[in-house]
């Protein structure tokens, strides 16, 4: 079985990749641009069975420790859109992309993965942003 792990750096999965073997990774750097672009170069090389992204990240729930693992169920680009006199309108506001089409449903890319089935592991809403910032307005 052909399996690609991702994390955007080395650190975020060291103690993984150090105690498995038999995983290609990839380490595209930070950002979806980056990411996207080695993933697909990657794609056209290797067929895999399986492409795993994994990395640390953070959360508005209250409920989540920190270092717990979690199942990404639904991911959307939280600062894909415009903005003016700082207010942020996401590109499916904007009529610049529709919300229901591929590979969006409602504005979401849904994870489909037949492991929500079987795991225990939580599963979870998350935004994808390609900007940290520390404003309470962003």
């Amino acid at each position: 079985m052909q399996i690609l792990l991702i994390a955007a750096t080395e650190a975020e999965i060291q103690p993984f990749t150090d105690a498995n073997s038999g995983i290609d990774v990839l380490i595209p750097g930070a950002g979806v641009p980056s990411t996207l672009y080695h993933l697909q170069k990657r794609m056209h090389q290797i067929d895999y069975d399986h492409i795993i992204q994994a990395g640390i990240a953070g959360t508005f729930n209250d409920e989540l420790h920190l270092g717990q693992t979690v199942l990404v169920k639904q991911d959307s680009f939280g600062d894909l859109g415009m903005e003016e006199k700082e207010i942020f309108t996401s590109i499916f506001k904007t009529g610049l992309a529709a919300k229901n089409e591929f590979p969006f449903k409602n504005g979401w890319l849904v994870n489909t993965n037949e492991i929500f089935k079987t795991s225990s592991l939580p599963s979870v809403k998350a935004i994808t942003v390609n900007k940290v910032s520390d404003s309470l307005s962003q």
